[in-house]
């Protein structure tokens, strides 16, 4: 990776010369704000390391449920929450940087609200749809896996919002703040993983991991607002209910039709078997969404609808 960016500055006219400077102030800023970082994305396989002991002296099988499990919840996670914060923090560092003191808050609330437009349905499609996800992607009927991706569905909007929030605090040079907030998170999990397993099995720790998640963005949301001032909070909390109440909706159709229409039969299992139930169920849940953020007036929908449409021109010319 570093190897293929060395040869693409190259094409744009840089030239390198070897200098170990370790007094240059911008190396000693970077490494400052790195180190926090570092440990900050250690602490993800510090959680992850502790559920899992936690599920090994669970029931027969809870390890394993709780692995696939959290491999489904991560795909949303790393396809919207990693891929759009990374892309979008650029951005974010010339909105802190500005003279502009409106640019930071209205980029906060632009990029948030469109992360939300697409990782609050995913959560409710991961609900309502868990049966079939586990069953299509694995080629088993597992009610304890099925159930712990169900309580996970909470962690995929949290732990995706928490990417970007992280990124306003890097934005404005504070890498500590969501190291801190991560740190006291852990012992918080831990504390309802124990009695939350105890109570509903596999399942409660991904129950815990969802309730924790939440815990921590909104910790991290409120020290942003003593930080920055208001950045938008009312636009991003009237944005938030507005999506989820347009995600309910589609949640209800699709809940509706796998109830009544497509239920799952008990030795119903495999990709040719249930994929075109579930691929009509989603397009008619998607259908619902669509109409349902129009009518809400949700502004990101005009906006990925523009992204959509420009990325297939561009595909299109290229063919």
């Amino acid at each position: 990776q570093a190897l293929l960016q060395f040869f693409g500055v190259l094409g744009l006219g840089f030239r390198y010369k070897f200098v170990l400077d370790y007094k240059n102030k911008g190396v000693i800023k970077i490494i400052k704000l790195m180190i926090p970082r570092s440990l900050d994305l250690a602490i993800d396989q510090i959680n992850w390391i502790i559920q899992t002991a936690i599920a090994s002296n669970l029931s027969s099988g809870s390890l394993a449920s709780y692995y696939y499990a959290n491999n489904l919840k991560n795909v949303p996670v790393v396809l919207f929450g990693a891929a759009m914060s990374t892309a979008f923090f650029p951005n974010l560092v010339r909105a802190a940087n500005s003279k502009d003191k409106s640019k930071l808050p209205s980029a906060i609330v632009r990029d948030l609200s469109l992360l939300m437009f697409l990782v609050i349905p995913s959560a409710f499609i991961a609900f309502v749809m868990r049966g079939y996800i586990v069953r299509i992607l694995f080629g088993f009927a597992d009610q304890a896996t099925a159930d712990t991706l169900g309580w996970l569905a909470g962690s995929i909007v949290a732990q995706s919002l928490f990417f970007m929030v992280a990124r306003f605090f890097y934005a404005l040079e504070d890498t500590k703040t969501p190291l801190f907030v991560s740190l006291g998170t852990i012992a918080f999990n831990v504390a309802i993983s124990i009695p939350l397993s105890k109570m509903y099995g596999v399942a409660g720790l991904g129950l815990a991991l969802s309730v924790s998640g939440f815990t921590e963005l909104t910790i991290l949301l409120v020290i942003l607002k003593f930080k920055m001032g208001d950045y938008g909070t009312r636009s991003i909390i009237k944005s938030a209910l507005k999506i989820t109440t347009a995600s309910a909706a589609m949640a209800g159709v699709m809940y509706a039709m796998v109830r009544y229409i497509f239920p799952l039969q008990i030795n119903e299992t495999g990709f040719l078997k249930l994929a075109p139930d579930f691929t009509l169920i989603c397009i008619i849940g998607f259908v619902v969404y669509v109409l349902a953020t129009r009518s809400l007036r949700v502004p990101e929908v005009s906006t990925v609808t523009r992204i959509v449409k420009h990325r297939l021109r561009r595909i299109i010319h290229r063919g």
